[in-house]
């Protein structure tokens, strides 16, 4: 069956669908859905200046980084996060580990291992 013969047997009116299926003929592009504006190259070119430049959180928060572009803070995040590939994380200062400390953390994992591997808790 062909286009014209099916378009008759829907009982559509031919001039009406010629008529868009030109103008979509005239409009296409490969562009596709709503057009980015926060999460464009400019602002991924920089983000990537402004970390290269200033790695510290403290200049280049999330949160900074979308009041300079004028976006919301998800848009920064996924710019840092999907875009350029970097993750969150802050070195946190803990307690230092003696030999004499890991030898009694092996101690009491063993006494717990033979406590709880028997069934007699």
């Amino acid at each position: 069956m062909k286009l014209l013969d099916f378009l008759v047997f829907l009982g559509l009116q031919l001039f009406g669908i010629f008529g868009t299926m030109k103008k979509l003929e005239a409009m296409k592009t490969d562009k596709r859905g709503r057009k980015k504006t926060a999460r464009n190259r400019r602002n991924i070119q920089r983000a990537k200046g402004m970390i290269q430049r200033s790695p510290m959180t403290k200049a280049n928060s999330t949160r900074k980084l979308a009041k300079k572009f004028k976006a919301s803070q998800e848009s920064a995040r996924q710019i840092l996060r999907e875009d350029l590939g970097l993750k969150p994380y802050k070195f946190l200062k803990r307690q230092m580990l003696t030999a004499a400390v890991k030898l009694k953390r092996i101690d009491r994992a063993l006494a717990l291992y033979q406590r709880f591997s028997r069934d007699r808790h």
